[in-house]
């Protein structure tokens, strides 16, 4: 049922039709070319799939870097402390640590990244906060000065091989042992 208005009840909107989408008014000139009702939910679209795009989509990396010289620093209390700690971080910036191991001189991480951010602000957010925490923690033990890290780390994307690259991450440090003790049986 259409309602009937006089001119004077319509205003100014006297050349304009009155269009409701989603209980929301929407105005268009009768002689446009496009009905209100698809450009709005055209909007709608878009703004969901922006949405989607820009907080849902997550990005997912394995990342390496290693200790300051190889040295072997991450053990028993350092250890468990630099686990806490990349949790905390990662927490705070809203990345997914999907899977993570420290070695006693390098660490594997894979992590789920939102794309506002960037990788290597990232690794470089990681490596400079957990240095400067370690170093508060533990300054007795770490002699010299706060560079826990060295300079650079790997990064590889992460696809359809995720649960590979997460078993590889998961039983490295037992795959290591390994190799090691069929080293020594060699020499």
């Amino acid at each position: 049922m259409v309602s009937q208005r006089s001119n004077h009840e319509q205003g100014e909107k006297n050349d304009q039709e009155e269009f409701y989408c989603s209980s929301q008014p929407i105005y268009f000139h009768p002689g446009s070319r496009c009905h209100p009702c698809r450009s709005y939910h055209l909007m709608l679209i878009l703004k969901f799939l922006s949405y989607i795009y820009n907080k849902l989509s997550f990005f997912r990396y394995q990342i390496v870097w290693v200790s300051k010289y190889r040295r072997k620093k991450l053990y028993g209390q350092v250890r468990r402390r630099f686990g806490e700690i990349t949790r905390d971080l990662c927490r705070q910036k809203g990345i997914g640590l999907v899977e993570g191991h420290a070695m006693p001189d390098h660490v594997h991480l894979c992590l789920s990244i939102p794309p506002k951010y960037s990788i290597s602000y990232v690794v470089g957010y990681l490596k400079g906060k957990s240095a400067i925490r370690l170093h508060q923690k533990f300054s007795n033990k770490m002699r010299g000065s706060k560079s826990f890290w060295a300079r650079g780390y790997f990064v590889s994307t992460v696809g359809l091989d995720e649960n590979q690259v997460r078993q590889y991450i998961r039983h490295q440090e037992n795959e290591e042992n390994r190799q090691r003790e069929f080293d020594f049986q060699n020499k």
